[in-house]
């Protein structure tokens, strides 16, 4: 009796599900299905996670591809006059200019993974929104219609005569507008996924990949129409019933799709890391993000780029203030304020330091920020009476991203001195201009064109005393500031109103000094001014339907 062998495939499951795995996220170390894959890449937590095809897991290099002309030999170069790959047999392309093809590989999909992330970021997002008010329409499509009916009911009746209105609504109730803007949407979600899993499936494959580039594009999604407005005007022809049915009107107004359609308020900010920056020697008094796992820090005398790990990977010591004295520019660069009151750009590229701004007179900078709207930079400054030998004014210049002068904020509308000493600098999403002012107390708020709105003294408890420091605001246009007599940070909106007490000394950060808010995560970034603390939180979630959709 012969003996029987058998063999069991081992099927890895979905860490989240009973579905088989197609991915694996490298970044949480987890199996995961197609449709959890999905909700992966979209969730505020896990969007910006490495995911990758299920099998590149088990791959530690790139699969090499042999050359069509010349099969005993591997594709080495790119040729860049023609865009094609070659081996070292490929004698036609002696003179070309030639790279090595797995630098070029590397590079291009660094490219690709950033565009990833954006359409995951940005645009899957926004059309998922869209196709929410898209659906909602639909919905309430019929309650429109029928009060359509009531009103040209009414407006017949008057005519004395017996209208079937049903056939005065037929080009309304058969009207495709609604459902082709819907399919469009549907369509366009549909090919930024095909986008991705393209991507996706040549991620090792290096010829493949450029050969691909060459062919598609960046998804360029189609603007869908606007929401109906339906409305009958008020004039009647009584005399006949065609002029009256031609008064039916149907108009399409604007749709738009902000952070408040995306995002919402959580009841309570959630802990979601805590880590210490070795190189910090006391607080950590500002922070500046340059990507989810990286930020800028300073105490008194250093300012370092650390990663969520504590370590550092870049330190400056030519800085000697523990406020906000840096930001960092919608390209990555570093802009800081030296111990000679210049104003020195950090090229993220080439490491290379430019003198944007020297120390004109007796102004000295006490913070900046860069515009992510338009790429100017605001500066905080104060000025040296050297009769008085005090500081006596203060103001704030914005300049473009070149280094021209565009505007100077210093007074109200009264000639009074806006500003005492400005340590911190951030800049509203309705353009409005915050500033922490230590000396006075207070947080000074004006909008784009210099014009003062309001100040902001501390929460109701604060029993009028209030030392601010670290500022940002939110992707809802809230304004966060740390107070260091509560050791709170505190929440107003746009216009000045208390919200909430955001952080207290029980959500663990001792002290609140330093404060950011990355707008890809939507986390904020809190450094503590006793120690070398670093707690990021969340407080804003994207809504329910950007999740459910793909339940």
């Amino acid at each position: 009796m012969g003996s029987c062998c058998t063999t069991q495939l081992k099927v890895i499951r979905c860490s989240r599900c009973l579905e088989d795995s197609k991915f694996h996220c490298l970044t949480c170390d987890t199996d995961i299905c197609v449709r959890c894959k999905e909700k992966h890449v979209i969730h505020l937590d896990t969007k910006h996670h490495d995911v990758v095809i299920g099998s590149l897991k088990y791959r530690d290099s790139l699969i090499p591809e042999s050359c069509k002309r010349h099969p005993d030999r591997y594709y080495g170069y790119w040729c860049k006059s023609c865009q094609r790959p070659v081996c070292t047999k490929c004698n036609d392309h002696r003179n070309h200019e030639k790279i090595d093809l797995v630098k070029t590989f590397r590079t291009c999909i660094q490219q690709h993974r950033e565009r990833i992330i954006r359409i995951r970021s940005e645009i899957l997002p926004y059309n998922s929104a869209l196709l929410a008010q898209i659906k909602s329409d639909l919905k309430s499509l019929n309650t429109k219609i029928d009060n359509l009916k009531l009103e040209m009911n009414f407006k017949v009746q008057r005519m004395k005569e017996q209208i079937d209105i049903c056939t005065v609504l037929k080009e309304i109730s058969g009207s495709n507008l609604y459902f082709e803007s819907q399919l469009q949407q549907r369509r366009n979600v549909t090919y930024i996924h095909k986008h991705i899993q393209r991507y996706e499936l040549l991620e090792n494959r290096p010829v493949q990949f450029l050969f691909l580039l060459k062919k598609i594009t960046v998804p360029k999604i189609k603007v869908i129409p606007g929401t109906l407005a339906l409305s009958l005007t008020e004039e009647i022809n009584m005399e006949d019933v065609a002029a009256l049915l031609g008064k039916l009107q149907i108009k399409e107004t604007g749709r738009k799709v902000g952070n408040e359609d995306l995002l919402k308020m959580m009841s309570t900010a959630v802990l979601q890391k805590s880590f210490t920056v070795t190189d910090v020697r006391g607080g950590v008094s500002h922070i500046s993000c340059v990507m989810p796992d990286r930020a800028w820090v300073n105490d008194n005398n250093n300012l370092i780029l650390t990663n969520t790990t504590g370590e550092s990977l870049s330190l400056l010591t030519d800085i000697s203030s523990p406020y906000g004295i840096h930001t960092v520019t919608r390209h990555g660069d570093l802009m800081y304020i030296d111990r000679n009151s210049n104003l020195i750009q950090l090229s993220a590229k080439n490491k290379a330091m430019t003198s944007l701004r020297e120390q004109k007179e007796s102004w000295t900078p006490r913070c900046v920020f860069c515009s992510p709207s338009n790429g100017d930079f605001l500066v905080g400054a104060i000025w040296y009476d050297k009769s008085e030998q005090r500081y006596t004014e203060a103001n704030i210049t914005r300049y473009s991203s070149k280094g021209q002068q565009l505007q100077i904020i210093q007074h109200n509308n009264k000639g009074e001195n806006l500003y005492s000493d400005p340590i911190y600098i951030t800049e509203n999403r309705n353009g409005d201009v915050i500033v922490s002012d230590m000396f006075r107390r207070t947080v000074v708020v004006t909008d784009c064109e210099g014009e003062y709105r309001f100040s902001y003294r501390g929460s109701p408890s604060n029993s009028g005393f209030f030392v601010p420091n670290g500022i940002c605001t939110d992707a809802l246009s809230n304004i966060l500031v740390c107070d260091g007599h509560s050791k709170t940070v505190q929440m107003i909106d746009k216009d000045g109103c208390f919200l909430s007490l955001l952080l207290t000394e029980q959500n663990g950060i001792n002290r609140p000094g330093g404060l950011c808010y990355d707008d890809k995560t939507h986390l904020l970034w809190v450094g503590s001014w006793w120690d070398n603390t670093v707690c990021v939180y969340r407080y804003i979630q994207s809504k329910d339907f950007l999740i459910s959709s793909f339940d």
